[in-house]
């Protein structure tokens, strides 16, 4: 077995020329297999990883991310707007150009304040973070989210479930 330190070296080695964000790549998927949060990891950088198992599912999703698959697609998350969202292939991963989208809506929704329930129609849910997000900020929306793939529908309702949104309605068709 390999110290967290040498399995990040060797990554590093192998993985430069594939990401630009190497090391937040080697260090998020060290955290996922070896169940680790971020200060732990820099904590036991000279301890032996314990697994030969696991090193051997870290070096395969090394490998798959220098083939170019997304990082939140290997781990199977990714942030939004501070919030962690469960992602998988199928599902658009969230960008952070999204979060405009999140940032207008409550604005406008805050200048108009209408005095009747605002309603919002999310169509392509994806994994439904903006119909999540907006509900967080304001639990009085009617939200419905749509897509045509139900394995969005199904994510989308995985990840309202998460944060608790039980309001939203998601419908696939």
């Amino acid at each position: 077995m390999k110290s967290f330190h040498f399995l990040i070296q060797e990554a590093e080695l192998f993985l430069r020329p594939y990401s630009t964000d190497y090391r937040v790549d080697i260090e998020s998927l060290i955290c996922f297999v070896f169940e680790l949060s971020k200060s732990d990891l820099l904590a036991c950088l000279s301890q032996e990883s314990g697994s030969l198992q696991k090193e051997d599912r870290f070096w395969a999703l090394v490998k798959e991310r220098s083939k170019g698959k997304p990082l939140a697609y290997l781990i199977g998350t990714a942030f939004f707007m501070g919030h962690e969202y469960f992602i998988e292939e199928g599902v658009l991963i969230p960008r952070p150009e999204t979060e405009v989208l999140v940032r207008q809506t409550s604005k406008l929704i805050e200048e108009k304040r209408l005095d009747f329930p605002v309603q919002v129609l999310e169509c392509g849910v994806g994994s439904g973070i903006v119909g999540i997000e907006l509900a967080l900020l304001y639990p009085e929306l009617t939200i419905v989210g749509w897509d045509i793939s139900s394995d969005a529908v199904r994510i989308a309702k995985r990840n309202a479930d998460h944060f608790g949104c039980s309001s939203l309605q998601f419908i696939h068709g």
